[in-house]
């Protein structure tokens, strides 16, 4: 049985990551840019919806209530 070296390690990972870089990379890049745009529309979304929350509040405190 032999012992793997740290070196003979960090090869084997390095060599693990460019495989799953060819393979899966173009398919993570699209799944980045999806995860982005969604968070993106969420923080629209938001926005509009506190924008409206705001307005609400200023039109009641200019009636005084």
């Amino acid at each position: 049985m032999s012992s793997t070296t740290t070196k003979e390690m960090i090869r084997i990972i390095n060599e693990a990551q460019i495989e799953f870089d060819k393979l899966f990379g173009g398919e993570m890049i699209k799944l980045d840019a999806t995860v982005q745009k969604h968070i993106i529309g969420m923080n629209t979304v938001i926005s509009e919806e506190l924008f409206d929350s705001s307005r609400k509040l200023e039109a009641l405190l200019r009636k005084g209530i």
